[in-house]
């Protein structure tokens, strides 16, 4: 990816992280190509206002529900009202929507929030959002899921368990393609979404390849997988995790999908593996016959008995071939 500092026998990279003096160590995840968000000039536009683009939304017409039209566009109201520019001091590139919870740009929301706004993209380009998120990606292909919107920097370091996720960027992305055909951004966001899903296969997965997270990097912390008492949010109890390696294979198969749209000639071997692998996997080790659901799996490969909503990504086990179809629907 073009990576500076010094290269260490080729692929790894050292360098002096300046805000701790720390020796910090990466490796190069091998995509051809530059992130174009890391460089890009902040935008300078100015931010719409509710009142001067409301007859320009989907219009919802129910004269039988008075209060569910004025909640619908309170909505609309309350995205408008919380819309933000980027700052010399925060580094970010584009206009933004903020969540509205801590004054931090977060992976999850924010991914969220450009599904919704993008029946509003004529008036604001949500997707923009996760520019920022791009354009503060490390030299590895890390992206943390969590940045202060006054300083830019990152609530965690990347090798804290909670630093990252959850990864559902591609998702965000190939929503916006279908429903845009905007082939330029596909080609944008192609190398960083593709940089972070390598980060996140080489630190986040056990021998078996499946993925482990914890309650904050997951975005479900009110789900009490872990022992709360003991771990709090920040521990993966040595499990794996099925949303997790569910948004994995989500990753993946788009990745594959992106790669066709864009026809380029990236090597993505390890990507079609690894949908081979975690289908197999899933499948074998995470589906309990006896509840006819999906399970995280334990650190003895015995199965959790918390029935999470993030199995939604198994939708249609039984469908061709007895594999799962990803369909990942958390809400």
């Amino acid at each position: 990816m073009g990576w500076g500092d010094k290269t260490i026998d080729g692929a790894a990279i050292e360098h002096e992280e300046r805000h701790t003096n720390f020796c910090e160590i990466y490796v190069d995840p091998e995509v051809k190509g530059d992130n174009p968000f890391i460089n890009k000039p902040p935008a300078n536009q100015e931010l719409p206002k509710f009142a001067d683009i409301k007859a320009e939304l989907p219009q919802l017409a129910w004269d039988a529900n008075a209060k569910a039209v004025a909640g619908y566009y309170k909505t609309w109201e309350i995205a408008f009202g919380n819309l933000r520019q980027p700052t010399e001091a925060n580094g970010f590139v584009s206009n933004f929507i903020d969540t509205a919870f801590n004054n931090h740009l977060f992976m999850w929301d924010s991914a969220f929030i450009t599904m919704f706004g993008k029946y509003a993209h004529h008036c604001f380009e949500f997707i923009g959002t996760l520019d920022n998120l791009y354009a503060k990606q490390m030299m590895d292909g890390f992206i943390g899921r969590e940045l202060s919107i006054e300083t830019g920097q990152n609530h965690f370091h990347r090798h804290d368990p909670t630093s990252t996720g959850p990864n559902i960027l591609p998702w965000a992305e190939w929503q916006h393609y279908e429903m845009s055909g905007d082939k330029e951004r596909l080609a944008q966001v192609f190398v960083p979404i593709l940089a972070l899903h390598r980060w996140i296969a080489d630190y986040r997965t056990w021998k078996d390849g499946t993925y482990w997270g914890c309650g904050w990097s997951c975005g479900m912390d009110n789900q009490l997988r872990v022992d709360k008492k003991k771990y709090d949010f920040s521990h993966h109890s040595h499990s794996s995790w099925i949303d997790v390696t569910l948004h994995q294979y989500l990753s993946a198969t788009l990745l594959l999908k992106m790669q066709q749209e864009l026809g380029t000639d990236e090597d993505l071997s390890d990507i079609q593996a690894e949908i081979v692998n975690l289908k197999k996997v899933v499948n074998e080790k995470m589906w309990d016959e006896s509840r006819q659901f999906y399970f995280d799996t334990l650190r003895d490969d015995s199965f959790s008995s918390i029935k999470s909503i993030g199995l939604l990504g198994a939708i249609d086990r039984y469908g061709a071939g007895g594999t799962f179809a990803v369909v990942y629907c958390p809400s």
